[in-house]
């Protein structure tokens, strides 16, 4: 499925266009050589969260620069609920 994601998705990106994938590694595989046939940048991007970037924002927390919101909790059986519960959000606070 991924990989029919990826074909779909250069076949309709343009000429010198940007693919930008969140799904699945592009760099070092066929779709990066694909993309350079297709004359398109194609890149993976995932955030990965680490112990410094982690603590540098628990300190802006706790200087109150940021803050965090909880609309609601659920209990971990209400998870379907909760997703529901974003899906009908158009936006984030």
């Amino acid at each position: 499925m991924r990989d029919e994601h990826i074909q779909k998705t250069l076949s309709i990106v343009k000429k010198g266009g940007t693919l930008l994938s969140l799904w699945s590694h592009i760099e070092g595989s066929e779709w990066e050589k694909r993309a350079k046939e297709l004359d398109v940048h194609a890149y993976y991007n995932a955030v990965v969260s680490n112990g410094k970037d982690m603590t540098a924002i628990a300190g802006l927390m706790k200087e109150g620069l940021v803050k965090s919101h909880v609309s609601k909790k659920f209990k971990l059986e209400e998870i379907a609920q909760a997703h529901t519960e974003l899906e009908k959000k158009s936006h984030c606070r």
